[in-house]
């Protein structure tokens, strides 16, 4: 049985932390339909999930923040748009921190350690400026696109 991270975590770096040890970057997405904006922040929910984020239990309920190691997003509803914002730990060129994660396996009731290192050098795979605009489009191609990513993190 694979050992999987919790859907949510209690643990986010305070907004001072995240505003002097992270270099960040804010986009944002207009959406003219109010039913096209729930289905854009629930596919970009599901998208960094896919990806291992978990979801902050914070108490702020305008805002959606994720949490992947050392990359914090935070999906922000405001109206007719969402701002999304990505925090990336910031290092210096080279630079490794190592770092170990408790996972819970329920199988073997015990915590199982996950070594693992936090690097300057993110997933080139995975743009998301590009996915989520791309999943924020209002067109015909994005619902094929969406299903196919769905599939692809499915099978790895």
């Amino acid at each position: 049985m694979p050992e999987l991270s919790s859907l949510t975590t209690d643990f986010a770096p305070s907004d001072r932390e995240l505003y002097t040890d992270y270099q960040w970057r804010t986009y944002s997405f207009e959406l003219m339909q109010a039913n096209k904006v729930a289905n854009c922040l629930s596919e970009l929910i599901c998208q960094r999930l896919s990806h291992n984020f978990q979801v902050y239990a914070g108490d702020n309920e305008e805002t959606v923040v994720l949490i992947c190691g050392p990359v914090v997003h935070a999906l922000a509803v405001k109206a007719q748009h969402i701002d999304v914002t990505n925090w990336e730990f910031r290092l210096e060129e080279g630079e490794k921190i190592p770092y170990a994660s408790l996972l819970w396996n329920s199988f073997t009731n015990q915590c199982t350690v996950i070594p693992g290192v936090i690097s300057n050098s993110t997933d080139p795979s995975v743009a998301w400026n590009h996915l989520d605009t791309v999943i924020c489009e209002d067109d015909e191609v994005t619902r094929e696109f969406i299903d196919c990513i769905h599939l692809v993190s499915n099978v790895g």
